[in-house]
């Protein structure tokens, strides 16, 4: 039980860091490769726009410019990289800790706006 709440705190701890290396390396893919890249390279640049339309908020109504679709991308990712990042630091002792929160959120995750 221990090891879940470690585990999960760990998750919380890197999910800053998560997005802003998420939408570093977003960045430079962006100015240093042509457009037509694999299809890797195109799920971080899609992750990284997703962030950054996620944080921009439209005047006129209020809301983030980005949509349900792309606020989904964008938790996804970035919780899946600070699970990365948490069982590296860890040295994969927690991985199944890690792993299974990362499922759970990523399953609640899209039920978000769906209706």
């Amino acid at each position: 039980m221990v090891n879940f709440c470690v585990a999960f705190v760990l998750i919380l701890i890197f999910i800053y860091p998560a997005l802003k290396i998420i939408v570093w390396v977003a960045r430079s893919i962006n100015e240093n490769f042509p457009e037509d890249i694999p299809i890797v390279f195109n799920l971080v640049f899609k992750s990284g726009t997703s962030i950054i339309k996620t944080k921009k908020i439209n005047p006129r109504t209020g809301k983030p410019y980005a949509n349900i679709d792309e606020i989904r991308l964008a938790t996804v990712s970035s919780i899946s990289l600070a699970g990365l990042m948490g069982a590296l630091i860890t040295g994969f002792t927690l991985w199944l800790p890690i792993l299974v929160w990362t499922i759970i959120i990523s399953i609640l995750v899209s039920f978000v706006g769906s209706n």
